[in-house]
């Protein structure tokens, strides 16, 4: 058979998201912003390139695409101001899409 093959994917799966925390400073306080993690139904699609450099060895170059669209059940912010401390909480869920584009180079092993 021959050295080169095409590689076609697509995946589906739970995808699990993690905001990270950020820390601020200005107008004479600091604050934090803190979200829950968020998990939603994503996909990944993509093709590539296998090259069989031995018979059990492949070299491969991949294009794909990944997305999802989770929901973030809560989030918390936390202010402090002239000493004095404020923390609420908003379980308002929030939903953010995600989409990113992979281009990726590598070796596999059939066994």
């Amino acid at each position: 058979g021959s050295k080169l093959k095409i590689e076609i994917k697509g995946l589906v799966g739970l995808t699990m998201l993690n905001y990270p925390t950020i820390d601020y400073t200005g107008f004479g306080g600091t604050g934090s912003y803190a979200v829950k993690s968020a998990s939603g139904f994503g996909y990944n699609v993509g093709a590539g390139l296998k090259y069989m450099v031995a018979e059990v060895v492949g070299l491969h170059l991949n294009v794909g695409y990944a997305g999802t669209s989770a929901s973030y059940p809560s989030y918390t912010n936390t202010q402090t101001f002239g000493g004095v401390s404020t923390t609420q909480t908003h379980n308002t869920a929030m939903t953010m899409s995600v989409g990113m584009i992979q281009a990726t180079v590598g070796v596999s092993v059939d066994l």
